[in-house]
């Protein structure tokens, strides 16, 4: 009888320990199944190419492409996919489309012949980190302009938010790529701005 009572708990604690590793292993399926260890989003069909050293669609690069998009990661501190390159009309010429892993962050890359340019796409696109870095500005993912304009006042209360922006100024002397303006708050000296449209 003894026996009988130790063989059914065994069996019991085996059905278990089966069903707790069924279990385990869904949920694990589903939190990974949507990026991978890169932060690739696999069922979109991207993977990690280490050659680019980015996420990519494999069947969209061409060789030309796949180069160009080494090209404009290169310089990138943290990992992205490649969403898209347009050929431009000039040899070696192209516009690199990429998205950041971590918060999807949309940024233009451009090359002209092989080499990342500092003008912007169009003059409609969104200021970027290669354009402020090449123009020797500082590129930062959490700035907040409410706080920059108001340095030095007291009792000014912002909003705590996160923008990226292109500052410039400070006592480093920060630079703004060349179309742009740096817009410090009047009357602090060595003050940290940001770089906006010149008009």
């Amino acid at each position: 009888m003894k026996r009988i009572i130790i063989g059914i708990l065994i069996l019991a604690a085996l059905l278990t320990a089966c069903t707790k590793q069924e279990t385990i292993g869904t949920e694990q399926e589903l939190i990974g199944g949507q990026t991978e260890e890169y932060g690739c989003l696999g069922p979109a069909g991207y993977s990690w190419n280490s050659s680019v050293g980015a996420c990519v669609r494999e069947w969209e690069l061409d060789e030309s492409a796949r180069e160009a998009a080494k090209i404009a990661v290169m310089p990138l501190s943290y990992r992205v996919t490649v969403t898209q390159v347009d050929v431009l009309r000039c040899p070696g010429c192209f516009v690199v489309h990429l998205q950041r892993n971590d918060n999807g962050n949309q940024m233009e890359i451009k090359l002209i012949d092989w080499k990342i340019s500092s003008e912007n796409p169009d003059e409609n696109s969104e200021m970027t980190e290669i354009i402020c870095s090449d123009a020797g500005g500082h590129w930062n993912e959490c700035s907040n302009k409410c706080q920059l304009d108001n340095q030095g006042k007291e009792g000014m209360a912002c909003t705590a938010m996160c923008e990226a922006l292109c500052e410039c100024g400070g006592i480093a002397g920060f630079n703004c790529p060349e179309g742009y303006t740096c817009k410090t708050p009047n009357g602090v000296a060595d003050a940290l701005g940001y770089c906006i449209k010149a008009v």
